[in-house]
């Protein structure tokens, strides 16, 4: 949540539809190795997407150049 400095509390849970509890639950919970790793990887694909100059690529040939610069992924993934 980059904006969460910018809005209250109560702003942010209207916004996502969530309780306050829910949402303070949210925050409190650290953050996981595969929440990380998803963190990359999307930075990643965004390396790609501008490195090729393009704004549309697929999964089949996002995966394949994934897979070709180190990443173990699948297209169900990416």
């Amino acid at each position: 949540m980059k904006d969460q400095g910018n809005y209250s509390e109560l702003e942010l849970c209207a916004a996502f539809g969530v309780s306050r509890a829910g949402y303070r639950y949210y925050v409190s919970q650290p953050s996981t190795q595969r929440k990380c790793t998803q963190l990359e990887l999307l930075a990643e694909i965004k390396a790609i997407h501008k490195d090729h100059n393009l704004k549309v690529y697929g999964s089949p040939r996002m995966t394949k150049e994934l897979q070709a610069r180190g990443w173990k992924c699948s297209e169900n993934t990416v």
